[in-house]
């Protein structure tokens, strides 16, 4: 019942409780010690170092504020440092461990802000009208919002530990509208904020026309429950950032809804979702780490055993490939990677090796096609959109395909037959949808799905059940072959059926982001950003799933 788990025999003054149990899961999941990227992860983030706190105050202009500060104990810095900024509530203890969570866990400085001078915090916190008081005065007032925002980096910048040249501002419902207010008026760029991300903040007038956002990044993670959040302001916001033509990145979760990352609080206001709290944070983590170039990513060398197999679904031979970690005794979780109209190739392959090497698990590339079709769809674009017609016409092959892949693969040595998910790249994601979509993924004891740059028109505006089985779709906001209307509906299928799920759009991107260009043809459209990004998500993603977690009960569905 305790928030933190004492650490006698760690050289660490405490570890939170819910990352201690995420690290045990991890290693739960994989029966081993975890290998390349995955070891690097816990080795980094899976036992935290105690935290130094500071409480601050700083001014802007004659107003005091307040603040709180964390950074890892005995770091020498300088570190990156990113800003908090709290809900209507005012600040409170919510945003100061989020700051905790930033030093422990990412090793950077977190430094929860206050909009609010003291008093104003004061009757934000004695109900709701005070609330509605008190952050209507800054709504109103972007002039006033954005100066207490520069005034926090400014004060940043002067501490011993911040590295000014690294900063970054994440916010929460009230706080999320405000760090993107900031960002639009192109003053996060002016004092040298590079990126932002909103948790669950309001939209409303974000995408208003008169943006300038000044090259700053943006990453918006939104409950796709908020009533709070209208669709037409989802819109008008990824219209500006498009048109800004700076990086962004919306992520819809699936059941989510106002203030999802926050505890209840004993009014209607926050509904705590932990799925949508942890993949978002994971997001946030990488959007940091990568994206904002916080931290340098160094890969691990890990060697892998492939085969080259053949298995039937019924009397059709079909090609496959496996890899999995060299010396490791499973069994191991199992990703599925489904090819795109081109038929299994090397980049399928190539998906299955980084499964194996960077996550631990078992990478298995695998065929929709048979081997005539495989040879002929390589040789021929005509012969590509002879198979996408052959079987996107009749989904119920797709169900047949990919059921025979999961069962065979469950029969290897290596694999753990409790744990499997797959992905699907253009047609592959299609594929995959699909499977999920008629029941396939559930009855074959499938977990999860990931769609990158799936088409979407044969999977929308049908009879759903996707649940119980977990979906993440990635979308390139610039592919010209995924209609808003087709995503609208995918998204609304999937709520429908309580199943959970999260779409996410990356700016920049067209169809086939995660495929290298073709020479002859301009199907794919390669974009190191939204590659790097889905890959990452997908790698929580399957985490997550392999360790049960955001899975729906068959009985709810």
């Amino acid at each position: 019942g305790s928030e933190f788990l004492p650490c006698v025999a760690l050289p660490l003054q405490c570890l939170p409780l819910a990352r201690f149990r995420s690290a045990l899961t991890t290693m739960a999941v994989l029966g081993r010690p975890l290998l390349g990227f995955a070891c690097a992860l816990l080795s980094l983030r899976g036992l935290e170092a105690a935290v130094t706190t500071e409480a601050v105050t700083y001014v802007d202009g004659e107003t005091t504020l307040s603040g709180y500060i964390a950074y890892p104990s005995g770091a020498s810095g300088p570190l990156p440092v990113v800003l908090h900024v709290h809900t209507w509530s005012g600040l409170t203890d919510f945003e100061k461990a989020r700051a905790n969570r930033t030093a422990e866990e990412l090793g950077y400085v977190g430094f929860a802000v206050s909009v609010y001078d003291d008093a104003e915090t004061a009757t934000a916190a004695g109900g709701m009208s005070g609330k509605v008081q008190v952050s209507s005065k800054y709504s109103g007032n972007n002039t006033l919002l954005v100066s207490r925002l520069q005034a926090a980096v400014l004060f940043a910048k002067t501490h011993a530990m911040v590295d000014a040249a690294q900063i970054a501002a994440v916010g929460y419902c009230f706080g999320g509208s405000a760090v993107l207010k900031m960002a639009r008026e192109g003053l996060a760029a002016s004092v040298g904020v590079h990126g932002v991300a909103s948790f669950h903040g309001g939209l409303g007038g974000i995408g208003a026309a008169d943006a300038n956002w000044n090259g700053t990044k943006v990453l918006i993670l939104n409950g796709a429950s908020d009533e709070m959040i209208p669709k037409t302001d989802i819109d008008a916001v990824q219209g500006s950032l498009s048109a800004a033509g700076i990086m962004w990145e919306f992520t819809n979760y699936g059941r989510a809804e106002h203030g999802f990352t926050h505890p209840k609080d004993g009014t209607d206001h926050f509904h705590y979702d932990s799925a949508a709290e942890e993949r978002s944070w994971s997001s946030m983590t990488d959007f940091l780490d990568n994206s904002l170039g916080f931290k340098v990513a160094t890969a691990s060398d890990v060697a892998i055993v492939t085969e080259e197999v053949t298995y039937m679904d019924g009397d059709v031979t079909l090609m496959g490939y496996v890899a999995y970690p060299a010396g490791a005794t499973g069994p191991l979780p199992v990703v599925l990677h489904v090819h795109t109209w081109t038929g299994l190739s090397d980049f399928e392959k190539g998906r299955a090796n980084r499964t194996a090497a960077e996550l631990g698990y078992i990478g298995f590339a695998v065929s929709v096609y048979s081997v005539n079709e495989t040879a002929a769809a390589a040789a021929s674009m005509p012969s590509r959109i002879q198979m996408v017609g052959k079987y996107g016409g009749t989904p119920s092959h797709f169900v047949s395909r990919l059921g025979a892949a999961v069962a065979f693969v469950k029969n290897h040595s290596k694999a753990d037959a409790t744990k499997i998910s797959a992905a699907g790249y253009c047609f592959g994601g299609t594929a995959v949808l699909q499977f999920a979509r008629l029941g396939g993924a559930e009855s074959s004891g499938v977990q999860s799905v990931a769609s990158f740059h799936g088409g979407l028109g044969g999977v929308v505006n049908v009879e759903s059940d996707f649940c119980p089985t977990r979906v993440a779709v990635y979308n390139g906001a610039k592919d010209p072959m995924i209609s808003d209307k087709e995503i609208d509906a995918l998204q609304q299928a999937l709520e429908a059926t309580k199943t959970y799920w999260e779409f996410t759009n990356y700016s920049f991107a067209d169809h086939g982001f995660t495929h290298p260009v073709e020479a002859g043809n301009d199907h794919f459209h390669f974009e190191q950003n939204a590659e790097h990004r889905s890959w990452a998500s997908l790698t929580a993603f399957l985490a997550d799933s392999f360790a049960g977690k955001g899975m729906t009960d068959s009985s709810e569905c």
